[in-house]
């Protein structure tokens, strides 16, 4: 190995080796540098188009941004009628004006896919009015706007006024109910299968982002015009014209938000200040100090300025909303017209046949020695049923005027007990209410408890339905009802002389009782609960009075001494407690079932303002769910203390109730005819949430499209219980409880029924014509529609019609109860709302750059830009804004200690108007909200 080592130079083998290593190296920066190179080009391809996204999304931005604040200042301007609902043509506002250097600068906003993003039925409006025409003005249709300042760019919209579409994330079309669906979409299908799918529809799909959405999951369901009429459209080119009346019920936007209506400053939220606190709700039978002072603050302060006149202590106001509202069915005060879903005590009648007293004769032995005589003696009442045991029947009428009680659970009884006494006036006098101090000089006579059949538990149809008689029986032993007066010799027992004129008196208490042993309806009662010792004396006592008989010892009548008065009747049950609201009547067991005689005279025409019917209605549901529940109430007043009189004599057969004026008068929601108007019910009372909206969607009234306008009406649930949503209810069973629906009302499942259609139709005009009134430009913001939708000059939801079938002037099919009506307003206006303006913005942008070696624009576009729709929610109230003090009457000169404007003022987000010192309400801040934005594809 040393020897081949020497024979060749290692120098020779490593020449070049440097050369080869800086080549190789070279070749590698070479190539690296290629690589480098094409990998930057690409990334800065990537980040250039990086770049121009951001820069188009914040031109989309800013585009929006001067889009609001235009359509904004439009609205704010003084001498624009429209502000709460803008009548642009075809619902359209472009990026355009008069006399304006962009004015030539036409804009293609829209494309394909933004059709998509509209209720189908705009859609060729929104085409027509989006791209300047052959025959239009040269301002008119989209023109591209410059972004002023420091950005480079240019801008254009197309505004479309969806402010009156129904949210179809929020809306359903079977039910409704008070907490989370207050509009129906049901209208809106033909079929019930069409509604229930439906809503399994959009209860498998959880929430739409936008309508594009919507419609993408109906096509995928089912692949036809009305499942998706834009896929429809960009399929086969045929999209059907304006007219389109299948296009018309899909008045569909996929986002909203609710708010109520002003208030006064001061009104009450009945759902943050409910009026009783649910400690006391929650206690069956509250002492009665328990009650005093129990009515929330705010809104006891609220109830005074809504009701005009006279009002009760605090005390009884707080049982009456306590027992409406509470879940029990036992009344906090049984001395007050407290109203409870018990039976009630309504008419007494007596068999004068049986009932009456009866001269008898029986022969005795007296003397030694003995011989017969024959001794006269009054029978106080009855016939003999055993020998020593003397019975009469005794008849009560009871009477439950609550409808729908079939569909509640049935979980109370009741039974009745009366507590009777016989009076003989051996010196008859003519006998008053307050005539019968002392129960000891009285004859008690024997009751056995009977429990009340179930009457309530069949379905109502009529006012007479709702009245129940019952066959009662007293007794007593003879001996203590016998009383001798004479003898055929003419001796007079010791209490009786020789012409002395004598009568026996009837008096009665007649009490139900629940199955837990509560006492729930007294008629009469004196004390404000039930005491067992004292009942008789503190309380003036309904009574039956005979005829006088004179005793004589020769030629005495032997015929029954006849009661003058059969029967006693009261005319509204809810005043079953105080004997002075009692009045005689001449009924028999044969006639006197049904509506009473006294009830008859007081609801016969001029009814001066009364519920025109018997009906009633009590929640049960432990909170209220809306002002116009106010309306079942009895109306607050001084009612009578029943222990302090007056007293009162049956005898008069022209006698009247002396609470004839509180009877059958509720709070008014709206007008009971002239001179008897509506309080302002929904001036001082709202409802509304923590953070100051309305849950569900809710209607825009004024909206110009009978299809959005019926959702506040169709298949309104027949009272509050109902609608509530924890009533256990199944959906089956709910689905036809409804006005629209029910075989008492309407019974129809269509939209074209003629019944269904003249009650809406005629509801429809009376709103439009409201809505003309409310577009004055010196109410636009001073009147809301509650203002008009209880003024029976615009709809007259009260009729004196004995039938009850008259209601906007028309006749419906069936009686539309006085509670009916009140449902029926109070359930569809709170199913809408003027405060919402939903503005769907359709926004092109693009950045524009300066020409080489100027700072000028001329207009090279750039790859920066875009387009993008987005759902934008406006109030059009100011923000601050109460009804106190806004007549509109053309002073805009509002200062900052205005009541609607807050102390410290807002700030305008636009043009930053300053928040104090005098400034114009039109220049107040409006807040406004964007519901969703999306970049669309260009």
């Amino acid at each position: 190995m040393l020897n081949l080592l020497k024979t060749f130079r290692c120098g020779a083998r490593r020449r070049g080796s440097a050369l080869l290593i800086v080549l190789g190296f070279l070749s590698f920066m070479v190539i690296s540098g290629v690589s480098f190179a094409i990998y930057m080009r690409t990334e800065r391809q990537a980040s250039s188009n990086y770049r121009h996204a951001v820069n188009g999304r914040h031109l989309l931005n800013a585009g929006l941004a001067r889009a609001m604040e235009e359509i904004d200042s439009e609205l704010r301007l003084r001498d624009n009628d429209e502000r709460k609902f803008p009548d642009w043509p075809g619902r359209v506002r472009v990026s355009a004006a008069t006399e304006d250097e962009d004015n030539d600068r036409d804009a293609r906003v829209l494309s394909i896919e933004s059709l998509s993003f509209l209720p189908p039925f705009l859609i060729n409006d929104v085409r027509r009015y989006a791209v300047r025409q052959g025959s239009d003005s040269v301002y008119e249709g989209a023109k591209w706007r410059s972004l002023e300042g420091s950005v480079f760019g240019r801008y254009a919209y197309v505004c479309v006024n969806v402010s009156d579409m129904l949210d179809v994330n929020q809306c359903r079309a079977q039910l409704r109910d008070v907490s989370t669906n207050r509009v129906s979409l049901g209208h809106l299908f033909e079929t019930d299968a069409l509604r229930t799918e439906f809503d399994n529809d959009a209860e498998d799909d959880g929430h739409y982002f936008s309508l594009q959405d919507f419609y993408a999951t109906r096509y995928e369901r089912k692949k036809n015009e009305v499942s998706s009429p834009f896929h429809m459209y960009i399929k086969n080119g045929n999209f059907q014209p304006f007219e389109n009346s299948d296009l018309l019920n899909q008045v569909f936007i996929a986002d909203s938000i609710a708010k109520p209506e002003p208030v006064k400053k001061d009104a009450c939220n009945i759902w943050l200040n409910p009026p009783i606190a649910p400690t006391l709700l929650n206690i069956r039978k509250p002492d009665p100090g328990q009650l005093s002072g129990a009515v929330e603050n705010t809104f006891w302060d609220a109830l005074r300025k809504a009701k005009p006149g006279a009002m009760p202590n605090e005390q009884v106001v707080a049982a009456l909303l306590k027992d409406y509202i509470d879940e029990d069915n036992v009344p906090s005060m049984l001395n007050v017209p407290c109203l409870e879903r018990v039976p009630m005590v309504s008419q007494i009648v007596l068999d004068n046949d049986i009932f009456c007293p009866k001269i008898t004769t029986a022969t005795k032995q007296v003397g030694n020695p003995a011989r017969d005589v024959t001794v006269y003696s009054v029978q106080l009442f009855g016939m003999p049923t055993a020998e020593t045991t003397i019975s009469a029947p005794l008849y009560v009428e009871l009477v439950w005027p609550f409808k729908h009680t079939e569909l509640r659970p049935d979980t109370a009884s009741f039974d009745i007990e009366l507590d009777a006494y016989l009076k003989l006036h051996r010196t008859h006098s003519d006998m008053k209410t307050t005539s019968f101090p002392d129960a000891g000089s009285c004859i008690k006579l024997k009751h056995t408890r009977t429990s009340i059949q179930k009457f309530w538990r069949t379905a109502f149809t009529s006012e007479n339905d709702c009245f129940y008689k019952m066959d009662l029986e007293v007794e007593a032993p003879r001996a203590d009802v016998v009383y001798d007066i004479v003898d055929s010799d003419g001796a007079f027992s010791a209490d009786f002389a020789e012409g002395q004129d004598f009568s026996v008196s009837f008096i009665i208490f007649a009490r139900i009782r629940n199955n837990a042993g509560d006492y729930v309806d007294c008629a009469p009662q004196g004390p404000p609960i039930f005491p067992e010792a004292s009942t008789f004396a503190d309380t003036p006592k309904l009574y039956f009075q005979t005829d006088k008989r004179t005793a004589k010892a020769v030629g005495m009548s032997m015929q029954p001494i006849p009661y003058l008065w059969t029967g006693l009747d009261v005319a509204d049950p809810r005043f079953n407690h105080n004997a002075a609201n009692w009045v005689p009547n001449s009924e028999t067991k044969e006639t006197f079932v049904g509506v009473n005689p006294s009830t008859k005279k007081l609801l016969q025409p001029p009814l001066e303002g009364r519920d025109a019917d018997l009906f009633m209605f009590v929640s049960d549901m432990g909170a209220l769910h809306s002002p116009g529940e106010l309306g079942f109430i009895v109306r607050p007043d001084n009612f009578r203390d029943p222990s302090s009189g007056p007293s009162r004599d049956f005898r008069d057969a022209g006698l009247e109730p002396i609470e004839k004026d509180f009877m059958f008068r509720t709070l008014r929601t709206y007008d009971h005819g002239d001179g008897y108007k509506r309080d302002d019910i929904y001036n001082y009372f709202y409802a509304m949430r923590a953070d100051g909206t309305l849950p569900g969607a809710r209607v825009n009234p004024l909206s110009d499209m009978p299809e959005v306008l019926e959702a506040a009406l169709w298949d309104t649930p027949l009272d509050y219980w109902i609608a509530s949503t924890n009533n256990g209810l199944s959906a089956a069973q709910r689905k036809n409880l409804t006005f629209t629906r029910h075989a008492r009302y309407f019974s129809t499942t269509t939209s074209t029924d003629s019944n269904w259609k003249s009650f809406r139709d005629a509801w429809a005009d009376g709103l439009d014509k409201v809505m003309k009134e409310s577009k004055n430009p010196n109410t636009v913001w001073s009147k809301t529609l509650s203002d008009y939708y209880g003024d029976a000059q615009w709809l007259a939801w009260y009729s004196e019609d004995v039938a009850r079938k008259n209601i906007f002037g028309i006749n419906v099919p069936n009686a539309l109860h006085e509670i009916d009506r009140k449902m029926l307003y109070s359930f569809s206006l709170d199913s809408f709302s003027d405060r919402q303006q939903l503005f769907l913005y359709f926004i092109r942008a693009e950045a524009t750059v300066p020409s080489f070696g100027g700072g000028t624009e001329v207009g090279l576009q750039s790859l920066a830009g875009g387009r993008a729709v987005a759902l934008v929610w406006r109030d059009p109230y100011p923000r601050g804004f109460v009804k106190d003090n806004d007549d509109d009457n053309g002073n805009d000169a509002m200062d900052k200690d205005e009541d609607w404007y807050p102390d410290g003022g807002y700030k305008d987000p636009w043009r930053q108007y300053p928040g104090h010192g005098s400034t114009s309400r039109y220049q107040g801040y409006h807040d406004t909200r964007v519901l969703f934005f999306k970049q669309l594809g260009q």
